[in-house]
């Protein structure tokens, strides 16, 4: 057993794993981790191109969300993919109750607003 590795595990999770792992109760895992890799956010400019190929993927070939919803998606979710879909779900779906069709700043604005406030 000593010859070869019998076991692979991976890790995955939220930045809390990476500090918990800091902590000095886990310090003998963290010597054991031989390769680590931190994910990112989107680019400001990757933004519309994943909505578009997200939407495209729903059926969708013309943009619903005007330029300057996507920059607040930007600006709010921190360019993580998560908060981008769930902000641009809400919005669809608050845009589909109003009866609009494009989806604006001012409904990304009322959505970030109405989460700040619980």
């Amino acid at each position: 057993m000593d010859e070869r590795h019998c076991l692979a595990v991976f890790l995955l999770g939220h930045p809390v794993l990476k500090a918990r792992l800091k902590l000095a109760p886990y310090a003998a895992l963290k010597q054991r981790i031989a390769f680590q890799y931190h994910l990112t956010g989107l680019e400001q400019d990757e933004i519309g191109p994943y909505i578009a190929y997200r939407l495209k993927l729903a059926g969708r070939t013309r943009p619903i969300f005007s330029d300057e919803a996507v920059t607040l998606l930007f600006n709010y979710s921190k360019g993580l993919p998560r908060m981008i879909n769930t902000l641009a779900h809400e919005a669809l779906y608050r845009a589909a109750l109003e009866e609009k069709t494009l989806v604006d700043e001012k409904t990304i604005e009322n959505i970030v607003q109405e989460w700040d406030s619980l």
